[in-house]
């Protein structure tokens, strides 16, 4: 073991828990392979602690400092006898104790835990809190899996009893912490996802990439950005073992003669892995499931939307309009998608047809079809399915193939329900009809969509704190407009870059339509009765739900 002098604090964590160490002298130690402070004591005070790493017996030593003299790191003290580092016998607790990770093994000792272990604790951002282990640790853990392994064939595998009768057997004994910490390493090893099991129970995070073997893991945290998390996997066996693990769970795996992986993981969660030769090391990417959905208001907040863009998406939402909701990738297309469907009545039949199970809404009468391609079953299919389904209303997940947009505006075409709402890949409004025409659609059909909601995601850059702020923002909410045999797109709210807020540019024809339908004269005080809801709002998503309801027809659905 090794003292990073350029990341020490001199904060004496190390010299607190170490039973030798006077000051940080000792930690020099580089534990020499002939080591010259042995062969120059004349009283044979030095002995073999463990292979390679030599400690003194104070009862023999005299103090003579003939070792201190000749040690090359001067990291021999003397103080009633020679100190001089021997790690603990093999479990260093300074190491463990330091907050700044200023202690590490020597390479040797290091590269044989990464070999037991497969990852390895790393500097980082994000932090968990995965416990640096010594090789006696890591060791440990090793047997325990082994032990645990031949136990799980015939029986329920207990890991505590494992641990206690294996240190039992073997004469071990544990601090308190140690236990602890074996414990919990032992568990994510066996029945979780080894050093994945934190960033995916962590529900700040949106998602986690590992970009390859000996590279930190990399998590995107909600109004963070992407940090670099403190650990990483150092060997691609192990890896792919996780891969696997996490794929079993589907019926799934991968192999060289199938090296790429698709799948929905049980919460909801994207999960695309691939393995040599499409890539030249293993990587992982998980896009997290998001346990509870954003609700109105928190679009607000953010600053997503504004509080009267929002009222008149709501008010749209009651009439039958078709939706289409575009933007890139990773914009939050999906996430404004259930957003909007807060306002479909609590009442309604709704299908939702995904290629990924995304959309989470509290509707109790809900049918939700989910692509197969294994099968053949594709979303073109779906979509036309439902057709036969006699639903309310039509949410489709994302449209991308020609076949997928000809099924769309088939059902948008055939007055489905009470409209449908999906999202679709595009930069803003008209760049969505020309798209569509390109996938084959005729332009006079185009007239099937009432409303597009274009969504955009940047970086921003922050002079003050000198670093990038990612914005995610409706950036134009446009009508459909459909003169003299001629289509074009007419925004209704525009996004201003300089006042960072989204502002109504025109009063739109789709107004009246829509007013006709709540039986109103006019639309301007029912959208500032909405925003004013919007904005005073509170609660779960359900909860916000619910009194959406009660706001629209006076009492609350159960």
């Amino acid at each position: 073991m090794y003292l990073h002098v350029d990341n020490c604090k001199h904060c004496n964590a190390c010299i607190e828990v170490c039973e030798k160490a006077v000051s940080l002298k000792i930690l020099n130690c580089k534990h020499c392979k002939d080591a010259p402070c042995v062969a120059a004591c004349p009283n044979d005070a030095f002995f073999e602690a463990i292979q390679g790493v030599w400690s003194v017996n104070p009862e023999k030593c005299n103090a003579c400092g003939l070792c201190a003299e000749v040690c090359p790191w001067d990291a021999i003290e003397i103080d009633g006898y020679a100190r001089k580092c021997d790690l603990c016998m093999g479990d260093p607790k300074c190491m463990k104790v330091c907050p700044y990770m200023s202690l590490e093994h020597s390479t040797d000792e290091e590269m044989e835990i990464e070999r037991i272990l497969g990852w390895k604790v790393c500097e980082g951002t994000y932090k968990t809190d995965t416990y640096r282990l010594s090789y006696d640790e890591a060791k440990l853990i090793d047997n325990i899996i082994k032990v645990f392994g031949e136990f799980a064939k015939t029986d329920v595998a207990d890991i505590n009893e494992i641990i206690d009768e294996y240190c039992t057997e073997k004469g071990i004994i544990l601090d308190e912490r140690q236990r602890r910490e074996i414990t919990k390493i032992a568990e994510m090893e066996t029945r979780g996802f080894s050093i994945l099991e934190q960033l995916v129970h962590d529900d700040t995070l949106e998602e986690i990439a590992i970009i390859g073997i000996n590279k930190p893991i990399v998590v995107f945290k909600r109004n963070e950005g992407w940090m670099n998390a403190d650990i990483m996997f150092t060997n691609s066996k192990k890896l792919i073992t996780i891969i696997n693990k996490i794929a079993r769970q589907l019926g799934r795996r991968i192999t060289m003669q199938n090296p790429r992986l698709n799948a929905s993981l049980r919460d909801g969660s994207r999960l695309h892995a691939a393995i040599p030769p499409v890539v030249k090391e293993p990587v992982l990417t998980i896009r997290k499931f998001r346990k509870n959905p954003f609700t109105p208001p928190e679009l607000i907040k953010n600053g997503t939307i504004s509080a009267d863009a929002l009222a008149f998406l709501w008010s749209a939402m009651q009439c039958s309009l078709n939706i289409i909701i575009a933007g890139s990738t990773g914009s939050g297309k999906t996430t404004t998608l259930n957003v909007l469907a807060a306002f479909i009545p609590l009442d309604e039949r709704i299908i939702i047809v995904e290629e990924t199970p995304e959309i989470n809404i509290p509707h109790k009468h809900n049918i939700r079809l989910v692509v197969n391609k294994n099968i053949g079953i594709g979303m073109n299919v779906l979509v036309s399915d439902t057709l036969r389904m006699r639903p309310d209303r039509l949410i489709v997940g994302e449209v991308r193939t020609k076949e997928e947009a000809v099924a769309l505006i088939n059902t948008m075409l055939a007055g489905q329900g009470k409209g449908s709402i999906a999202t679709f890949h595009a930069k803003n409004a008209k760049e969505v009809l020309v798209r569509l025409a390109n996938l084959g659609i005729q332009k006079d059909d185009l007239g099937a969509i009432d409303l597009i909601v274009v969504q955009r995601r940047w970086d921003r850059y922050d002079r003050d704190a000198k670093k990038h702020i990612e914005m995610r923002r409706i950036t134009e909410i446009s009508e459909v407009v459909v003169r003299d045999r001629s289509i074009d797109v007419m925004p209704i709210f525009v996004y201003d870059y300089k006042r960072d807020c989204l502002t109504k540019a025109r009063k739109a024809d789709i107004e009246e339509r829509i007013a006709n339908y709540l039986g109103i004269d006019s639309l301007d005080n029912e959208l500032k009765r909405r925003s004013d809801f919007l904005n005073s709002v509170e609660g779960s998503f359900s909860d916000v739900v619910k009194q959406i309801y009660s706001f629209n027809f006076g009492d609350k659905h159960d």
